[in-house]
């Protein structure tokens, strides 16, 4: 059996939530999360925190108004194979 996909996560809340079995009323988030937890069950994939200071998704999808973050997540994202060793 493949070991479960990590989806990395900056909300912690969120991810309590997900292993919960407490609803919101709206079909759709509902829809949404059902599908999370089947796949946390199933053990398919692990939701994990991952601080927002170094959630690399940040940059594509929330203004940085912090240029000294955008410069460590910007030198992190284009470190050569090299440096990664």
């Amino acid at each position: 059996m493949p070991k479960p996909i990590p989806v990395y996560n900056d909300n912690a809340a969120c991810i309590k939530w997900s292993h919960s079995l407490a609803t919101k009323g709206l079909r759709h988030i509902q829809m949404r999360e059902n599908a999370v937890r089947e796949q946390i069950l199933s053990k398919k994939i692990t939701l994990e925190h991952i601080a927002g200071a170094v959630n690399l998704a940040d940059m594509f999808t929330k203004e940085d108004k912090d240029v000294a973050h955008f410069v460590l997540v910007r030198n992190i994202l284009m470190r050569s194979p090299q440096d990664l060793e």
